[in-house]
């Protein structure tokens, strides 16, 4: 598909013209800007080296529970042994102590992960008759985990906030039967929505991105990147709405630790979702396109209830409802310096699928379907645009580092990852997002 020159030189032409938001002014979009000044919990950071590595206990009980209703899904997908050749009573799955542990992983790749992703969570759903005929309907059901990076972080973010629908409604919708999903309308492009139209698209995203950063938070065009996908994968933007101007409506204030308070969720019933990323070393910031990261990069993974890293360089977590919150030994510097809303669902699934070190630096400004010269421009009007919105790191989505130990806590830890200010996430040519700690 070739993107046609004057619609896209004139969607980002507005936006340079238009640096401070709607008539030249500022605007405070709500939704989308974390809270500060917000009273502490007593305690919402943990180490897990002195805790021996142990989950977050929350994840525990969580897994405990759904456990306990696992025979029972167990026998409902094997309850015909002449379709596997055993049943679950052959397998004497009787309590949950029993039961095997099984994950689900969604792996990277844009849409053509996630809905690769979604046709095999289909195949695995035994709300699908035909799945369930054939025997693969209801490995869903008996999973314990569901895990996403990139584009795989897409379909386990999507189908976690819109409470487990079946997979084909969640990305086709089923409004025309009766429900209320919209889908992901995926006849609109993700970067051109609607050719001309993407004028307001993409003013309303920046506005919202700026107030943001106004707030004193650092942003890029991750954050533009992240309400982009928004309109696709949350609840709340229909054909009918998309170029509305109201950003509640387009997922933004929708928060990862929302999860605990969807009905699956609270009783236990899909699989654990967990986001992953990579992390950047500070060295690499400023590496060319291609380069490979290093095997002992931290991972990083983001939960219902937490951020951070079982690696031995970090071994620490934060309560992900307090992410944005800025710590020294994993304590914050007063009672009442605590952030929420930094969390944005769209935010998390955004940062695990960022791909700007490359659209940023590639020298030869080339885009796939995007006309040479176009590129050229988009490029360049791209890096104008950062001056408006990025506060610190031109491709990452930028977040306080949770690391700030001291060297003797944890485990083989380089110094620029001990004291450095906020970590960034992204992804660096190597089909697995990154998250890079920024001095």
């Amino acid at each position: 598909m070739k993107y046609p020159t004057f619609s896209i030189s004139l969607a980002i032409w507005k936006l340079l013209t238009d640096s401070q938001g709607t008539n030249g002014q500022s605007t405070t979009r709500g939704s989308y800007v974390p809270v500060t000044n917000v009273h502490c919990p007593d305690v919402f950071t943990r180490r897990t080296l002195d805790q021996q590595f142990q989950l977050d206990p929350r994840e525990r009980e969580y897994i405990d529970g759904r456990r306990a209703l696992l025979p029972e899904a167990w026998s409902q997908w094997l309850r015909d042994p002449s379709t596997l050749g055993y049943s679950a009573q052959d397998l004497k799955l009787v309590s949950g102590a029993d039961v095997p542990s099984i994950a689900l992983a969604s792996s990277g790749g844009s849409f053509r992960s996630a809905l690769f992703s979604a046709g095999a969570l289909t195949a695995f759903d035994i709300r699908n008759d035909t799945a369930k005929a054939i025997g693969t309907g209801g490995l869903l059901q008996v999973s314990q985990y569901h895990s996403g990076l990139s584009g795989g972080s897409w379909i386990a973010t999507s189908l976690a906030i819109n409470d487990l629908p079946v997979p084909r409604d969640l990305v086709l919708g089923n409004v025309h039967q009766g429900g209320n999903l919209t889908g992901w309308l995926l006849d609109r492009d993700l970067l051109l929505p609607d050719g001309i139209r993407a004028i307001d698209f993409y003013e309303d995203i920046v506005d919202q991105v700026r107030s943001k950063a106004n707030a004193g938070f650092d942003t890029g065009l991750t954050d533009i990147w992240s309400r982009a996908l928004a309109y696709h994968l949350l609840p709340g933007t229909s054909e009918q709405n998309f170029f509305s101007d109201d950003e509640s409506t387009h997922g933004a204030g929708v928060l990862y630790s929302d999860l605990q308070k969807i009905p699956r969720f609270t009783q236990k019933q899909m699989p654990f979702p967990l986001i992953v990323v990579n992390a950047r070393p500070p060295l690499f910031e400023d590496a060319p396109p291609g380069t490979n990261l290093p095997l002992e990069s931290t991972v990083y993974e983001v939960t219902p209830f937490e951020f951070g890293s079982y690696d031995p360089h970090l071994a620490a977590f934060v309560d992900v409802k307090y992410l944005g919150t800025e710590l020294n030994e994993l304590k914050p510097k007063s009672s009442d310096s605590c952030v929420t809303n930094f969390d944005q669902a769209d935010f998390v699934a955004g940062s695990s699928s960022s791909l700007f070190f490359a659209l940023l630096y590639d020298s030869r400004r080339k885009l796939n379907g995007i006309e040479a010269k176009a590129a050229d421009f988009l490029f360049k009007a791209l890096n104008n645009l950062l001056k408006g919105i990025s506060t610190r790191a031109d491709d990452v989505g930028v977040v306080p580092n949770v690391s700030k130990v001291s060297v003797n806590r944890i485990l083989a830890c380089r110094i620029e990852n001990v004291y450095s200010h906020s970590v960034g996430l992204e992804w660096v040519n190597m089909k697995m997002p990154t998250l890079q700690v920024l001095s």
